[in-house]
């Protein structure tokens, strides 16, 4: 029996379609492997062995305190004591509780100072008086302290805007160097734009604002001034305090590639000297140089390198 000729007609179409189809699959595999795909760059690690820039670049978890010798010498309790005190004093409180963190004398001295030579705004202002009264109990142990301020909350408030102002406006000049010429460029704009004075009538004589504001301090005031510079710039740094020409003095500490110097800004600029004079005899010294003619307080715990 014959197939109606609608299914042959049917039976025909299909067939033609299939053999269509077969012949353009190897043209449509030719075309699709030539589509062009965009890949994202690869990422590059920087080897192990690769240069470092000689520009230094800001790094986001760089701390001006941690990187301190001085804060870093403290013990844990210490450096709990030394947050409070700080808070303390940033809100101007004449009152400070030390209850449940209590320690001998000779430690909490030891915070008070790295209080006073760490933090920026008594760095700055000086706003601290040098005497402070603390209380002990029986077993003579530190409980409470009582800060004393030269200046009010709102003068305060004033010289650390303007020394912050001053010293971000410095650290600019010094993009794409690296840290030994930014130190060198602080070291010697000090010099340029300050003088020693021991003016008696001005009580903050002693603090970075004088030095990088009015143009005038006191080698403390220079040794301040210069480590807001370098933490700004990112530059670990201390304030070292001693004694030289028979008298008490105070200079600073800085890393640089991982050694540390000695820098005493006020002996590069001496008192008489023209006002383009711009020493250099004691920058980036060791330990041994600033020796020969420097003492270092036997009070200072923190090790010297």
């Amino acid at each position: 029996m014959k197939k109606p000729r609608r299914y042959v007609l049917l039976t025909v179409l299909i067939l033609q379609i299939l053999f269509i189809f077969r012949n353009s699959i190897p043209k449509l595999m030719d075309t699709a492997s030539h589509v062009p795909v965009t890949t994202p760059p690869p990422v590059t690690t920087p080897s192990s062995t690769a240069k470092p820039s000689t520009a230094s670049a800001k790094d986001k978890d760089f701390s001006a305190l941690d990187s301190s010798l001085r804060y870093a010498a403290l013990s844990k309790k210490q450096k709990k004591v030394y947050k409070m005190v700080q808070n303390a004093i940033t809100k101007h409180a004449s009152f400070v509780n030390l209850e449940y963190e209590l320690m001998d004398e000779k430690e909490f001295l030891e915070v008070w100072k790295a209080v006073r030579y760490t933090d920026p705004l008594l760095l700055a202002t000086g706003a601290l008086e040098n005497e402070f009264t603390y209380g002990v109990n029986r077993q003579k142990k530190v409980v409470s302290v009582q800060p004393k301020f030269e200046l009010n909350k709102k003068t305060t408030k004033k010289y650390l805007k303007s020394t912050r102002k001053q010293v971000k406006k410095i650290a600019a000049n010094t993009d794409g160097m690296n840290d030994r010429d930014k130190a060198k460029y602080f070291h010697d704009y000090l010099i340029l734009h300050a003088s020693y004075s021991t003016m008696l009538e001005e009580k903050v004589n002693h603090s970075a604002y004088h030095c990088l504001v009015n143009g005038y301090s006191v080698c403390d005031g220079y040794a301040s001034a210069f480590k807001l510079l370098c933490d700004e710039a990112q530059i670990p740094c201390d304030v070292v305090l001693g004694q030289s020409n028979g008298g008490n003095h105070a200079w600073n500490l800085i890393q640089l590639d991982g050694a540390w110097y000695h820098v005493d800004v006020t002996f590069d600029d001496p008192v008489g000297m023209p006002e383009d004079y711009v020493g250099s005899q004691y920058f980036c010294l060791t330990t041994a140089e600033i020796l020969k003619d420097h003492t270092i307080d036997p009070d200072e715990t923190f090790p010297m390198p």
